[in-house]
């Protein structure tokens, strides 16, 4: 689901499900919705295709809310923040609750486990190859990584959900306006990924 600002697909790349978009869609050669395609704008010919049907001039939807300040004050319920940039090179462990005032970086070493969430004030990176997961202790609930900055998903990279029945997802999500709220690369598997105002 997306705003105002639209969906553009450059070539070869797939989306799949449907797409629900408050401006419009416009793709690259070789590019796929496999699924339906729901544009309160314009959706852009021959490319992208899409499988299911398409629907331009749709009634615009809402993003679902989200309440910010809470999950900004449950990262910081232990009222330790770390002070500063935090780097996680390598290693197994678990980690959060936490507010990191600077930035919050993964490395491709690295195996985090979330165990609560987490409240970045800066920037958020995972190197290639790093994977986090999510504590089976949530079952099929979830929680959230709040950047106000941006976030940066870089290649080869795994998000694990819980192993429940329905699983548990980690929701990344920037408050960062503008462009550079979210940048996914190739062949990362993210959880679910949100940006409240600005592009992914």
């Amino acid at each position: 689901q997306i705003g105002a600002g639209g969906l553009q697909m450059s070539s070869n790349s797939v989306v799949n499900g449907s797409v629900y978009v408050n401006g419009g869609i416009t793709g690259s050669s070789n590019s796929v919705i496999y699924g339906d395609a729901y544009a309160g704008g314009a959706i852009s010919a021959p490319s992208p295709y899409v499988s299911g049907a398409k629907h331009p001039g749709a009634e615009l939807q809402p993003l679902p809310p989200i309440d910010l300040e809470y999950w900004r004050l449950a990262a910081n319920k232990n009222n330790d923040p770390i002070t500063g940039n935090y780097t996680i090179n390598s290693g197994s462990q678990s980690f959060g609750p936490r507010k990191i005032t600077g930035n919050l970086k993964i490395g491709g070493s690295a195996n985090i486990t979330l165990i609560g969430p987490l409240y970045v004030q800066g920037n958020f990176e995972m190197d290639n190859n790093a994977n986090l997961y999510l504590s089976d202790s949530f079952g099929s609930l979830g929680t959230v990584i709040i950047v106000d900055g941006s976030a940066k998903i870089k290649s080869n990279i795994v998000i694990h959900p819980t192993n429940s029945n329905p699983k548990g997802y980690i929701l990344i999500l920037s408050a960062k306006s503008g462009g550079g709220a979210i940048e996914l690369s190739s062949n990362s598997k993210s959880g679910l990924i949100y940006a409240t105002d600005g592009e992914v």
